[in-house]
C-alpha cells in the first residue's frame, strides 16, 4: 500500500515546534486519524494527539479502538 500526504508541510511545521494544532476528519476518515499520528510522530512531532468523541456507544469503541494506537480520547457533549 502506498500513502500520499498532501499538505502535511503545514501540520508538521506548527507539532514540530511544539504548537498545539487542529486537524479534523469527518466520520467516514476518522479511521485515517491514527495513519497521520504515526506519520507525524515520524517527522518529528512530540505534541499529544487526541479525538474528539462522543459518550456514546460508538463513540466509546472508537476510543477502545484509537487507544491501541496512543491516541488519547475528549469526550465531548452536546449539552456543555
Amino acid at each position: 500500500m502506498r500513502w500520499e500526504y498532501r499538505g502535511f508541510e503545514h501540520l508538521s511545521h506548527s507539532t514540530v515546534e511544539g504548537k498545539p494544532g487542529l486537524v479534523c476528519f469527518w466520520h467516514e476518515r476518522l479511521a485515517l486519524m491514527p495513519m497521520l499520528s504515526m506519520e507525524a510522530r515520524r517527522r518529528g512531532a512530540t505534541m499529544p494527539t487526541n479525538v474528539l468523541g462522543s459518550g456514546h456507544r460508538d463513540g466509546r469503541f472508537m476510543a477502545t479502538v484509537i487507544s491501541r494506537f496512543g491516541l488519547g480520547t475528549v469526550i465531548g457533549s452536546r449539552q456543555r
